[in-house]
């Protein structure tokens, strides 16, 4: 019988939580910015982004970008069809152009 001591190094795990945040927040531009020229369906931003399939991580940012009024349905009288894409508000534009002051 063996046993096995792991020893956690807490600033390397900080380290690994700030870099995702920071990749998170990097998808958060990446979509606005495709979504500035035209409305594009879910799977049109999966591509862009070099997907090969839409992501439980890119549903994720749809729903904050969303939640946040940053971006929004072409068709809100009808949510679940299949000729669905989602469009940048003014407010996302306007959130994007203050992203991109600060780089």
């Amino acid at each position: 019988m063996g046993f096995r001591v792991t020893f956690a190094d807490r600033n390397h795990q900080r380290q690994q939580e700030l870099q995702q945040e920071m990749q998170q927040e990097s998808l958060f531009s990446k979509v606005l910015k495709i979504l500035l020229g035209e409305p594009k369906s879910r799977r049109e931003i999966s591509l862009e982004l070099g997907q090969k399939s839409i992501s439980g991580q890119l549903n994720e940012i749809i729903k904050k970008l969303k939640k946040n009024d940053l971006i929004n349905w072409t068709f809100k009288e009808k949510p679940s069809s299949s000729k669905q894409k989602f469009q940048i508000t003014q407010k996302g534009t306007i959130f994007l152009t203050l992203i991109e002051k600060d780089t």
